[in-house]
């Protein structure tokens, strides 16, 4: 069930309702209702349904927290065909999710992270059942046997620390009961070859003990051409739950996730008029369709026109000069693309060349947790010890040709985490306490392909990250209608690096002027050592008034950050001692109203939202101590954003739901200034350029922050047909619509993504007993074109932009069985 917010300056429309209805608040108890357990609560026919979260540490009615959280039970995931994060897009407001190869990049309001590499670090937390998922691609694989999805926008700080400066996903799983054997079993088909099934099972073993297993597996064909954009999928989750007496439990977790295919699909998407021109004047031909990837035969003569446009062009003599000279070293076969006679290209399209390989995806995950809760009477103690391991292995063609497997080593992750909270939700302050504990130990070797004449350009690495944290957080009744809330976080923390880059293989070091020329294969072009200690104070102060027990006012302030870290290159002009990054830190000022009228048919939440971005995270080209090219992390910016959401719910007849949520958002880049790769000449950008050393300095200070669209929101309407056999048909319409936004921080018309509106239908039969339940859908009816993500290397090809698209229309059918 879905949750809103309002406009600053509409709070005052929603006091004026509060006063219209002063005879009702009079004569309503204005002390909070009691909050039942976490999860959907149970509603009137005719009501709309109360919705328990757990954000905040504590079970509590969305209609009575000061979150900015948006909620989504097991129907509406099944209903909006969540199998991937980046289908959340469909059902919040706001969030915008891309791929970076298998990396997720998750944006909300305009913050997040444009991390394509291990080194990267999330803005918005994702955590399963409380558990912190460090590494995005491990993200996927978790969206089956759901009891919801909490969406909280804004910084987080206070409860959960780091990287969660843009806010947090919580995936709360469905535990094990004790009332009596019970499963689910679903099934999935549809266009697109797709095939998807799932099964989960309970079984209470005695009257202190519960298991509760569940299972997934995902097939489906790509929605770009070459197959890309696929889906292969294998997950598996046990849940063991002890429970000696009412007063503490033991909950013991295990999961497994594969994540295979071919990956992603990068689809041109646009290049600047010049090349363009450049490119038809010497015979290339553009690719017309909207799905073609990146490596596809078709963006062959347009990578080989922009190449020779771009001086790429070189005389067979000079390079069988330059390999002579360095020792056997075979130039034939060199891709002459577009060149003139007795030319050749230096560039290779990706996959294409002496480095080609099949894009793959081979990625696995595994998690063991624990979650203790002990009832001690003055408060509960929780204690959450967790385990997840990470082995990621692809292959992405974005431009370049990026391989995360290099001689079999996959990239590893291996996280340690420990919480330990003191909470208490009863009386007049609702409180918890904690302290909190990780370790994470990488290690990942990459290589990077960029022409059939350039070596792998490799890099070889382990990071060490430590986190160490007390928080605390409490919300106090200062009467029978006001509440104090305030709360505080202090992090410490430690990141190391040891690094090594290497060029290997045919090409480089064959190439006078070059640092490996003639020298060994590998060549060591750079070493980075080095570690970095930081600190962080978040905090969050806030009040809440009861106009009634049916609406609520709020206004809070909190901070959040998102950590520093290291870059895969040295000190320019300091060899082997590696180049950080500082955090990145959000000010969040949000007021909002929540409300409930006509006997809770009718629900209206609106908020306003003010937020500071300072010293905001850009992925950008630099180089290394040995003058090479390499990818980097600066601290580029600051931003300014601003706006509101509104939602509203109504049940006009017990059978008839309608949905409405809407986001208006502001966002601007007060001062960002970031080094960009390559000369002048090679640099497409929409910002203002001026010479620099060793690169030019752009100033992109004005615009808006990328994927944070000015407009975006989602509508729904819902008729239950009631039969007389007892059971009953539901339909259900739904629309997503976003107006433009950047994908990527270049700010070029190729990098912009116009808006779109996208439509999705289903109709359900349910039997009397509400135990089957066969759907057919369609979903992105319209077939808009939605893109969610880009790529682009200015180095490399000028203006060239490559992106990811969402699904195009697919339909199907869905079969639910409970027992």
């Amino acid at each position: 069930m879905k949750k809103s917010r309002l406009q600053a300056g509409v709070l005052l429309c929603c006091m004026s309702v509060g006063a219209a209805a002063a005879d009702q608040a009079k004569q309503a108890d204005q002390a909070p209702p009691a909050v039942p357990q976490a999860g959907p609560a149970p509603a009137a026919k005719g009501e709309i349904a109360e919705v328990i979260v757990t954000a905040q540490r504590r079970a509590e009615s969305t209609q009575r927290s000061s979150l900015s959280i948006e909620v989504f039970g097991a129907d509406k995931l099944q209903e909006g065909g969540i199998a991937q994060a980046r289908d959340l897009v469909k059902l919040a407001p706001g969030l915008q999710i891309g791929q970076g190869g298998a990396a997720t990049q998750i944006y909300v309001r305009g913050v997040g992270t444009f991390a394509a590499t291990p080194l990267g670090n999330p803005a918005v937390a994702v955590n399963v059942d409380g558990v912190y998922v460090s590494r995005s691609p491990a993200v996927e694989g978790n969206f089956y046997d759901l009891e919801r999805i909490e969406v909280v926008k804004g910084p987080q700080g206070t409860l959960y620390g780091r990287n969660a400066s843009g806010g947090a996903i919580n995936l709360i799983t469905n535990k094990p009961r004790f009332d009596r054997v019970s499963g689910e079993l679903n099934a999935e088909a549809g266009n697109y070859g797709l095939r998807k099934g799932e099964l989960a099972v309970n079984l209470p073993v005695s009257s202190v003990l519960a298991l509760r297993a569940a299972a997934q597996v995902v097939e489906r064909d790509g929605y770009a051409s070459q197959g890309m954009d696929d889906a292969k999928q294998r997950s598996g989750r046990l849940h063991a739950l002890f429970k000696p007496s009412a007063d503490l439990s033991l909950l013991l977790s295990a999961d497994a996730s594969h994540v295979g295919g071919k990956g992603p699909a990068y689809v041109f998407k646009g290049v600047d008029t010049t090349l363009a021109d450049a490119v038809r004047a010497r015979g290339g031909v553009l690719p017309t369709g909207l799905r073609v990837n990146g490596t596809d035969p078709q963006m062959q003569s347009l990578y080989y026109g922009i190449g020779a446009a771009l001086g790429m062009c070189v005389p067979d003599a000079a390079l069988a000069a330059a390999a002579n000279a360095a020792g056997p070293a075979p130039v034939t076969g060199a891709p002459r693309g577009l060149c003139p006679a007795g030319q050749s290209s230096l560039l290779s399209p990706p996959g294409i060349g002496p480095h080609g390989a099949q894009p793959f995806v081979d990625n696995d995950f595994s998690n063991l947790s624990a979650e203790l809760n002990w009832d001690l009477g003055a408060a509960t103690l929780t204690v959450l010890p967790a385990y997840r391991k990470v082995e990621n292995r692809y292959t992405t063609y974005a431009l370049v040709t990026y391989l995360n497997d290099v001689d079999g080593q996959a990239e590893t992750s291996h996280t340690r985490s420990l919480e330990v909270r003191l909470g208490n939700a009863d009386g007049d302050a609702k409180w918890v306490l904690g302290a909190y504990y990780a370790n994470e130990d990488q290690s990942a070797a990459t290589a990077t392909l960029a022409g059939a004449l350039l070596a792998r350009n490799i890099n070889a690495y382990e990071i060490t990250s430590e986190s160490k944290a007390l928080f605390g957080q409490v919300s106090y009744s200062l009467g029978p209608s006001l509440r104090a809330i305030g709360g505080l976080r202090h992090t410490r923390e430690n990141r190391s690096i040891d690094g090594r880059n290497f060029s290997a293989g045919a090409g480089l070091p064959f190439v006078p002027g070059q640092p490996c020329y003639r020298q060994a294969d590998p060549c060591l072009r750079d070493t980075f050592i080095g570690e970095r200690d930081y600190k962080n104070t978040s905090y969050k102060m806030g009040v809440e008034y009861d106009l009634s027990r049916s609406q609520m006012l709020y206004l809070t302030l909190s901070t959040g950050y998102k950590g520093g870290g290291p870059n895969p290159v040295s000190v320019l002009g300091t060899a082997n001692v590696a180049s950080f990054y500082e955090p990145e830190k959000l000010t969040a000022l949000q007021a909002g109203s929540r409300n409930s009228f006509l006997g809770n048919r009718l629900r209206v939440n609106m908020e306003g939202f003010y937020w500071k971005y300072k010293n905001a995270q850009q992925n950008y080209s630099t180089l290394n101590a040995m003058g090479n090219v390499v990818g980097s992390t600066a601290n580029a910016g600051q931003a300014t954003i601003y706006g509101a959401e509104f939602s509203v719910t109504y049940k006009p007849t017990p059978n008839d739901t309608l949905q409405l949520g809407v986001e208006l958002l502001h966002s601007k880049f007060d001062a960002f200034r970031y080094a960009s790769a390559g000369a002048i000449a090679n640099v497409s950008t929409g910002c203002q350029v001026a010479p620099g050393t060793p690169f030019p300095t752009l100033d992109c200070s004005g615009f808006e922050l990328p994927r944070a669209p000015k407009q975006s929101g989602s509508a729904s309407w819902s008729r239950i047909f009631d039969l007389a056999s007892g059971g009953e048909i539901e339909a259900t319409l739904s629309t997503q619509f976003s107006a433009g936004r950047y994908l990527t921080a270049d700010f070029t018309p190729a990098s912009r993504a116009g808006g779109y509106v996208s439509g999705d239908f289903t109709l359900a039969y349910r039997t009397p007993r509400d135990d089957w339940t066969l759907a057919a859908f369609v979903r992105n009816l319209n077939d808009a074109t939605i893109y969610t993500g880009a790529f682009t290397a200015p180095g490399v090809l000028r203006s060239l932009t490559l992106a990811n698209i969402a699904a195009p229309r697919t339909w199907g059918l869905r079969l639910n069985k409970r027992f």
